[in-house]
């Protein structure tokens, strides 16, 4: 049974290599990366012997649905250009293939890493990283993209070892990177309810801090854990006025803003 790793990218180029030296021995990489990319990415996934495809950037769910449509391999393993599989996570996936693994679907431990330190309160952020190629594909969402297996009823197994996620490379970069999420997400909130006031603003924002800062020991973290929570509290905060701001211009007929075409600096998604 072989793996394919698939992922998406887009100006990687400066982070890329070390993620693909981790997952160097997979039996195939498969890479999606933006036609809108202007670095060295591309060259460089393909000088690792990955395959690259180049796609215009459809939202985060098409285009890592792109990625997996590509794959060939029976088994599937899902990284970002910011991410790292450690040894302990390759060497339980090797021993799991060579064995029969019991469930179809995988839940992977993710490590963030910010400013050089481990978030503990962030950690372990659990996803679905590892799963049979055809037990499932990715909804066409602008953002926060996951992975649905096409049986709802399907158990989930939970793997030994870490993903580790180096975060955004500075605070600029971590702000700009949410206000698009937040601008993304404000739209996707509107599909599902109206927001007709700040208070949903203010009581998300408020439980997100209180949650990672305080109930899961953001404050053990220092300096780096408090200003990564407080800049998620402002992408809650962000999100759903913006989601009051487009209702509003709704209400007054005014011309709604459009869709924005985001740029994809990283392809990891905020906690939800």
């Amino acid at each position: 049974m072989g793996v394919s790793v698939i992922m998406i990218a887009a100006n990687e180029a400066d982070r890329i290599g070390s993620c693909l030296e981790s997952i160097a021995w997979a039996d195939e990489i498969v890479v999606v990366v933006d036609a809108a990319s202007t670095d060295h990415t591309a060259e460089i996934c393909r000088q690792a012997g990955a395959r690259v495809i180049i796609q215009p950037w459809l939202g985060f769910g098409r285009q890592r649905q792109v990625s997996l449509d590509a794959a060939t391999q029976e088994w599937v393993l899902v990284i970002d250009a910011d991410e790292r599989v450690t040894p302990e996570l390759r060497n339980t996936i090797r021993t799991l293939l060579a064995l029969t693994p019991e469930f179809a679907a995988y839940k992977v431990p993710r490590a963030l890493v910010f400013w050089g330190r481990k978030l503990r309160c962030r950690y372990p952020d659990y996803n679905i990283r590892f799963y049979r190629r055809d037990a499932g594909f990715y909804a066409s969402l602008l953002v926060h993209e996951s992975w649905d297996p096409h049986d709802r009823r399907l158990p989930i197994g939970v793997l030994q070892g870490d993903i580790l996620h180096e975060s955004e490379r500075n605070v600029t970069s971590l702000v700009s990177k949410l206000s698009q999420y937040a601008e993304l997400g404000a739209f996707e909130v509107l599909k599902r309810k109206r927001v007709t006031s700040l208070l949903p603003a203010l009581v998300e924002s408020s439980l997100n801090f209180i949650k990672y800062q305080l109930l899961r020991g953001g404050f053990l973290d220092g300096v780096p854990g408090l200003v990564y929570n407080l800049a998620h509290s402002y992408y809650f905060f962000h999100k759903y006025a913006r989601a009051y701001e487009i209702y509003r211009e709704q209400l007054q007929e005014k011309p709604v803003a459009r869709l924005p075409e985001p740029t994809i600096e990283s392809r990891q998604p905020v906690a939800k």
